[in-house]
């Protein structure tokens, strides 16, 4: 008898660590992701430099007068001939993605292994850097490792998302918010245009579904605060 109660506490004890460990893996995964995100946060910051505001063709103190009346009879994209930076996602970076009416700003990583969302919401390889012609993808958990894209169904049109590089900040503005299959990869492939295309498990707790964001490109805004509008 005395060996079945000491058998009996001994799995009673088990079962407890057990349960401890259940609940304390969202923690852990929390102060993970945390960790990570504010070592990339400062990064960003030190490498955040200032930039020139870029000037517009022919514009000058000297012929301020003229160029305003030739620019307003132009198409607006031959008024801003905007030059966009080509980015290598894997080694360009830090980036960091803003969406104010989520209270959202966090690092990006590149990759979307499971390794790297544990870090923070991940570029998939396939996308196109900020700004650029095509389709820029990134991926995030919804659920786990503070579940950074948990709220991404209550974007709603025209809402700004930003993605930041240390030399600018790239706006897109959401059009549309739906959910298809987990396999429906077709979400991520290119684009005609400048898009931004974000991507999430769904509902909240599975991975049955993707929930989909896509946004358009709007403007590019250099450091110094200047617009310039998207082409």
């Amino acid at each position: 008898m005395r060996g079945k109660g000491t058998a009996g506490r001994t799995t009673g004890l088990i079962l407890m660590i057990l349960g401890a460990a259940l609940l304390l893996w969202p923690a852990a995964q929390y102060v993970y992701a945390q960790y990570h995100q504010n070592r990339l946060m400062e990064e960003f910051a030190e490498s955040s430099t200032p930039q020139p505001t870029m000037e517009l063709p022919g514009e000058s103190a000297s012929d301020e007068g003229t160029v305003a009346s030739d620019r307003d009879e132009r198409p607006l994209a031959a008024q801003y001939r905007v030059e966009v930076e080509t980015y290598d996602l894997e080694n360009d970076g830090p980036f960091v993605i803003r969406i104010e009416t989520l209270g959202i700003e966090l690092p990006l990583v590149y990759g979307v292994e499971p390794e790297d969302l544990s870090v923070a919401p991940g570029f998939y390889p396939q996308g196109v850097g900020p700004g650029e012609k095509g389709n820029m993808a990134i991926a995030g958990h919804r659920t786990t490792y503070g579940a950074p894209f948990r709220h991404l169904n209550d974007l709603n049109d025209d809402d700004h998302i930003v993605v930041a590089s240390p030399e600018a900040e790239y706006v897109y503005a959401v059009e549309e918010v739906f959910v298809v299959d987990r396999y429906a990869w077709e979400v991520i492939d290119p684009t005609p245009e400048p898009k931004l295309t974000l991507t999430t498990c769904h509902p909240v707790g599975s991975a049955e579904e993707r929930l989909v964001v896509r946004a358009g490109y709007v403007e590019r805004r250099s450091r110094s605060g200047g617009g310039e509008p998207g082409q």
